[in-house]
């Protein structure tokens, strides 16, 4: 079934503003089994947290997602936030996410009113992203979603860094930082397959800047 889906992205006090990365991809996948994506995003609009309850009393949606990372601040902000989203009156259902509530999902439940706090394992959803690269590749497609570049092919090309970064010349990580950059827990790069390294150098050399620009 078809569900419109909100995901609402907190102030983080910045003057500037970057997207989600995690949002993007889950809206991506979401997108591909046919959702409706729409973001609320405070963090542009600078709006106040109760125009959170305003927003979702004009629009219905059926699931709303908030994503948040650890700190006071950040725990300050989901509780403006989840008020807001429990006193509409078209309340959708709510679902908690990132690394802030995952270590301690009781006690976010409780605080918040959220109906689920999602947690999860990066070396899960490499694997999971496996397989759906071995569909894709079944297909014939370079791409981890459909036969066209997605969000979710950038994010991957950026995000497999945090692992197995680029040889120097393409990525010129300042000498004491690499060994920061390069994993070394044996479950961690036993998922690491030459088919998840393949893809990222194919969306760098096809749609992204080399040598990587720091």
């Amino acid at each position: 079934m078809k569900q419109k889906i909100l995901f609402a992205v907190y102030d983080n006090g910045s003057y500037d503003h970057v997207f989600p990365m995690g949002f993007g991809a889950l809206a991506a996948v979401l997108k591909r089994d046919g959702h409706e994506i729409v973001v609320w995003s405070q963090d542009m609009n600078h709006w106040p947290d109760d125009q959170l309850r305003t927003y979702l009393d004009e629009n219905k949606f059926d699931v709303v997602v908030l994503s948040i990372i650890a700190g006071y601040y950040q725990y300050q902000k989901v509780k403006g936030l989840s008020k807001a989203i429990n006193s509409s009156k078209q309340r959708p259902f709510y679902i908690m996410g990132g690394y802030g509530p995952s270590p301690e999902p009781e006690f976010f439940l409780k605080k918040t009113g959220a109906d689920v706090v999602c947690m999860g394992e990066g070396e899960i959803t490499i694997c999971k992203l496996m397989d759906e690269l071995a569909i894709q590749k079944e297909k014939g497609s370079k791409y981890l979603i459909g036969d066209c570049l997605t969000a979710l092919d950038i994010y991957h090309a950026c995000f497999f860094g945090l692992f197995k970064p680029m040889e120097q010349e393409r990525c010129p990580i300042a000498t004491d930082f690499r060994p920061f950059y390069e994993c070394k827990e044996a479950e961690v790069l036993k998922a690491l397959s030459p088919s998840l390294q393949e893809h990222r150098d194919y969306i760098y050399e096809n749609y992204l800047e080399l040598p990587v620009v720091f």
